[in-house]
């Protein structure tokens, strides 16, 4: 793995400024899939960003919280009725998704360290931070368990983290990727953080690389008002 990742710090060019930092968010298949966005994170790229995409595991870890989770909603119920009849059942399963996360977020963390010291790799959200950032806001539940908690969450973590913008990627129609749209816009617009809907069909749509070239110069234009600011 060192060594796959010193490869990748080669081809970076310390000469080279920083360059806008752009959060990826969305349904979990399209974001990762290159021919199915139409390799959106390169037309990004293309014009002057540095992409953080959150990773598969993200999603792995959110299956495994949300199991955790529901187990523990269950146990409590079972605790509240008479007789008793689920309990030990309830527990087992909730100690062995506690134990199944743990496990997973341990070894996240331990490839995360080893990797930091090479490059500047930005790692994935721990999850029960981004339900935290909902409850806090009270804008969206874990409740309704959709990628729409990871995303909503993960943008507001990724303004709160000083990106320079956010682009929300899901299929045409998608509930989950609208929904997150939907609560997003006017929490971004008090932000004034640049914010990008790609939603996609397999249609080639003319007017998308005018809609990420203007998006990316609104985020040049973020970031330089922030550097000016500080």
């Amino acid at each position: 793995m060192k060594k796959i990742v010193q490869r990748g710090k080669d081809l970076i060019d310390p000469a080279i400024s920083r360059k806008p930092r752009i959060g990826i968010v969305g349904e979990i298949f399209l974001r990762m899939h290159t021919h199915a966005n139409q390799d959106l994170i390169r037309t990004l790229e293309k014009y002057g960003a540095e992409v953080v995409c959150a990773s598969m595991a993200e999603w792995i870890n959110f299956i495994s919280y949300i199991e955790k989770r529901s187990a523990g909603k269950r146990l409590r119920l079972n605790l509240k009725q008479i007789p008793h009849t689920c309990i030990k059942t309830e527990l087992k399963k909730l100690l062995g998704c506690g134990t199944d996360l743990l496990y997973k977020e341990f070894q996240q963390r331990h490839v995360y360290r080893r990797v930091s010291s090479l490059l500047d790799l930005a790692a994935d959200h721990k999850i029960s931070h981004l339900e935290q950032i909902l409850v806090e806001e009270d804008i969206f539940s874990f409740d309704i368990d959709t990628e729409a908690c990871l995303s909503i969450a993960g943008i507001l973590a990724y303004a709160g983290h000083g990106y320079s913008g956010v682009v929300n990627v899901y299929p045409f129609t998608c509930m989950p990727g609208m929904t997150t749209s939907a609560i997003v816009r006017p929490l971004i617009a008090e932000l004034g953080l640049p914010y990008l809907d790609a939603s996609y069909d397999a249609s080639i749509q003319p007017g998308r690389v005018a809609a990420i070239r203007t998006f990316m110069y609104q985020a040049a234009q973020h970031r330089k008002r922030n550097e000016c600011s500080v």
